[in-house]
């Protein structure tokens, strides 16, 4: 506030930061604001909502800028029959408000009773001079704090509106304004173990298992937990260096995600946990990119993780992963190829699959006789080798030239395609060219289009799948990616806190980031 104050006369306004969706009415229509310059419309959610505003809004000619919410009573009462369209209940306000305005099925929330709350932005502010601040702050705090909104914080902003536009923005945020976000609750509690887990190219991963805390009325014993690139005579050390019995701080962040703020040392100190082998196959193991790696590529839970990411490239959801599982053990499949061509007499006799189930899986993988050249190249599991690596080739080479012919001098130096990416991309090509062509013919390969429009990334882990979220982008108009890169627009994040290499490139870069809040509203 002193850096942009020309005076103590300065005039400021305090408001709270909902934690919601930024909306705009305008003559009958409502829309989000997505980038502050163009949103979508969502118009036919207006049957749901109520307006709260210091003056009364006609609907047909007002224009309101605000925010859309679910009230915390609304939540607390209204939302514990309301179910999603998977068919639970929503944990908590925002992902409703998200789930809801992002849905194009708005009676099916209307008729189970849905209703949001639409805030304009000038019905709680406080204005304050300058000199005031001291005198004033604490207690407009605490009105704020006993609103009935969910809120992550407060906002400060000139009043001055031409004053403050002339300022201009950082990469982050207009020079205006700045947010004081509430600090996120925590617990303290106890680490009672390591549940290790596996992702697709080997990668194995490390959750935290901890006695149950309450945070915001969530009981949570578990939060995904690092491994450190440090080694310590031959053992990865989990976290940096954490023992079971230590007493750990967790919090969630933006009170969704649960992740480990602090680790205070028990006394006398317990086992420090780390890592020698492959927990799943007992082989050598491998610091790779801030992950550990096991060496094995035979390894049987590598392979299942492969697979299921593979069919999810594909477009195939309705075959879960234990089920996966299940036929890989009973079977000699061990690949994609093999996977696909099941016939419904091998899956008779494996547990848990009875005749609904294999009729079901037959008709999941009937799904997949036609499919996109660039999701081909991407369910091939290749090290770089995403959508967007696909595309970029696409737009040079046939298909058919690529999985036969391609080397490492027709790519390098194409946009995106640098020394390292054209490496592991034709030794990947290189490595199952025979494989890859058979696989190959089971398809009837779709011509597309390659698009054009602002790049978008996802990084974290969401409740919602990557093959989800990337054809939602799509539907926005926007081309999905796979890597953080100078001419990416927008890094969609789960977890806005996450200090991942996308995170840091993208900060790097000047690139905008946003939340999946963000993304749905855009």
């Amino acid at each position: 506030m002193e850096q942009v104050s020309r005076n103590e006369e300065e005039l400021f306004l305090i408001q709270p930061k909902y934690d919601g969706i930024s909306g705009k009415l305008e003559e009958g229509k409502l829309s989000t604001r997505g980038n502050g310059y163009e949103g979508s419309n969502i118009s036919d959610k207006l049957k749901m909502i109520r307006i709260e505003s210091n003056k009364i809004v006609d609907v047909t000619k007002d224009y309101v800028l605000g925010e859309i919410v679910i009230t915390n009573n609304d939540f607390n009462t209204v939302y514990r029959k309301i179910k999603s369209k998977s068919g639970k209940t929503f944990k908590n306000s925002r992902n409703a408000v998200s789930g809801i305005v992002g849905n194009e099925d708005a009676d099916f929330y209307f008729k189970q009773g849905a209703v949001l709350t639409f805030v304009d932005y000038d019905k709680n502010s406080f204005e304050i001079k300058m000199k005031e601040f001291d005198e004033k702050f604490e207690k407009i705090e605490e009105q704020i704090n006993g609103y009935d909104y969910p809120m992550d914080g407060i906002v400060i902003k000139l009043k001055d509106k031409e004053y403050g536009d002339s300022l201009g923005r950082t990469e982050h945020h207009p020079k205006n304004q700045i947010a004081l976000k509430f600090t996120n609750e925590q617990a303290v509690t106890k680490l009672v173990g390591i549940e290790w887990g596996m992702g697709k190219d080997n990668r194995i991963t490390s959750v935290a298992v901890f006695d149950p805390v309450d945070i915001q009325g969530v009981t949570i014993t578990k939060a995904s937990i690092s491994l450190t690139k440090r080694s310590d005579g031959g053992k990865y050390i989990v976290h940096g260096d954490i023992a079971i019995g230590d007493k750990i701080v967790v919090e969630r962040a933006g009170m969704v995600i649960p992740y480990i703020v602090n680790i205070e040392e028990s006394n006398p100190r317990g086992e420090i946990v780390s890592i020698e082998k492959c927990p799943f196959c007992g082989s050598d193991i491998r610091i790779d990119d801030n992950s550990v790696v096991c060496l094995n590529e035979h390894c049987f839970e590598g392979k299942v993780k492969n697979v299921t990411w593979q069919l999810t490239c594909l477009g195939i959801f309705g075959i879960g992963e234990s089920v996966i599982r299940s036929i890989m053990k009973k079977t000699d499949i061990d690949n994609l190829y093999d996977f696909l061509m099941i016939q419904k007499k091998d899956l008779i006799g494996i547990d848990g699959i009875g005749k609904t189930m294999q009729d079901n899986i037959m008709c999941e993988l009937a799904k997949i006789k036609c499919v996109k050249a660039s999701l081909f190249l991407k369910a091939l599991n290749i090290s770089n080798l995403g959508e967007s690596v696909s595309k970029t080739l696409l737009k040079s080479f046939n298909l058919d030239y690529i999985l036969k012919s391609l080397t490492i001098a027709d790519i390098c130096g194409m946009e995106g395609i640098g020394e390292i990416t054209s490496k592991n991309v034709i030794e990947g090509l290189n490595k199952n060219r025979e494989r890859n062509l058979r696989l190959l013919s089971l398809f009837d390969v779709e011509e597309e289009k390659i698009e054009e429009g602002e790049k978008i990334c996802f990084t974290g882990k969401s409740s919602y799948t990557r093959q989800e979220m990337e054809d939602k982008a799509r539907e926005k108009g926007f081309v999905p990616v796979d890597s953080v890169s100078k001419d990416l627009n927008i890094l969609v994040c789960a977890d806005v806190n996450s200090t991942s290499s996308k995170m840091n490139k993208a900060k790097k870069f000047g690139i905008k980031i946003i939340s999946e809040q963000e993304f749905f509203a855009l």
